[in-house]
């Protein structure tokens, strides 16, 4: 038995104006588009979104005697842990193109931000434990007389194949498209604020486990 329960937190920011009034003040390109791309980095660190989850997992413990397989035990274990996805803000790759030298089909009289987030940019992190809020309880329900019960490697084992299902969970209920999704509402409504059009794309392979 595996059972997979979610609660999903999604980190929802307001974005204010106060941090662009250097950028807005500035004269010279090379400062602007510096700043920009700076503040834009870390406008794209806000995109969090966290998942917490829990699985049960069930197991029987075998020993052999002769030919037989005999059970020697059964376990119960009950883990909950936290996956986070974020944004690698060094790979954010930033272009400004001014309204006068648009081209035809963004000729709408603002300037434009392309941000593209190439391979490798999308970060889903490790199963994280929070003390006092994550669980890593263990049940050992049966034991057959005269054994000890589950072995330290058998209960590492466990505990793994927990944390790979509370991973791969996170991932099957779209952990990688809501951090996207995030980065392209934060970011649009930060440049939305200054009158610039933000365009985003992000590569096929945003996020890639290779």
């Amino acid at each position: 038995m595996n059972l997979i329960k979610m609660t999903l937190v999604v980190v929802l920011v307001a974005v204010v104006s106060g941090g662009g009034a250097y950028w807005l003040a500035s004269k010279g390109s090379d400062t602007r588009t510096t700043v920009t791309v700076q503040s834009i980095r870390k406008i794209a660190q806000l995109a969090t979104v966290e998942y917490r989850l829990s699985t049960l997992q069930e197991r029987t413990f075998r020993s052999s005697y002769g030919l037989a397989n005999t059970d020697s035990s059964k376990m119960l274990a009950y883990y909950t842990g936290t996956v986070k996805g974020s944004i690698d803000l060094e790979k954010i790759e930033v272009q400004f193109e001014d309204a006068a030298v648009q081209s035809p089909d963004k000729d709408d009289g603002r300037p434009h931000a392309s941000i593209h987030f190439p391979r490798g940019s999308i970060v889903i992190k490790d199963v994280a434990l929070v003390p006092g809020v994550d669980s890593m309880r263990e049940i050992v329900t049966w034991k057959r007389a005269g054994f000890k019960g589950p072995s330290d490697n058998q209960r590492e084992k466990v505990r793994q194949d927990a944390l790979k299902a509370i991973l791969q969970t996170a991932i099957k209920q779209g952990i990688v498209d809501k951090t996207k999704e995030n980065a392209a509402m934060i970011l649009s409504e930060f440049l939305g604020g200054f009158g610039i059009k933000a365009d985003i794309t992000f590569d096929e392979k945003a996020y890639d486990t290779n």
